[in-house]
């Protein structure tokens, strides 16, 4: 749903509420689980769109921790 805060409305609008910080942190560690299966089924398979989808997938939940922790050490 990166990119695309129209789905996470949808999502949280059928789910009835928004999603707890516990339930944050499950779904990102869900999307690195998924992005890695991508990775290593990308490239068992020479599938170079699932291998791209999943490293851009990992770059942004890095990019996304690092913000976060930064943001973390100058509060």
């Amino acid at each position: 749903m990166a990119g695309r805060p129209d789905l996470l409305a949808a999502l949280t609008d059928g789910y009835g509420r928004p999603f707890a910080a516990a339930e944050l942190e499950y779904l990102t560690v869900l999307e690195a689980l998924d992005a890695v299966s991508g990775i290593q089924y990308g490239a068992a398979t020479d599938d170079p769109e699932l291998l791209e989808r999943g490293l851009q997938t990992l770059t942004r939940l890095d990019a996304t921790a690092k913000a976060a922790a930064q943001q973390e050490s100058t509060t």
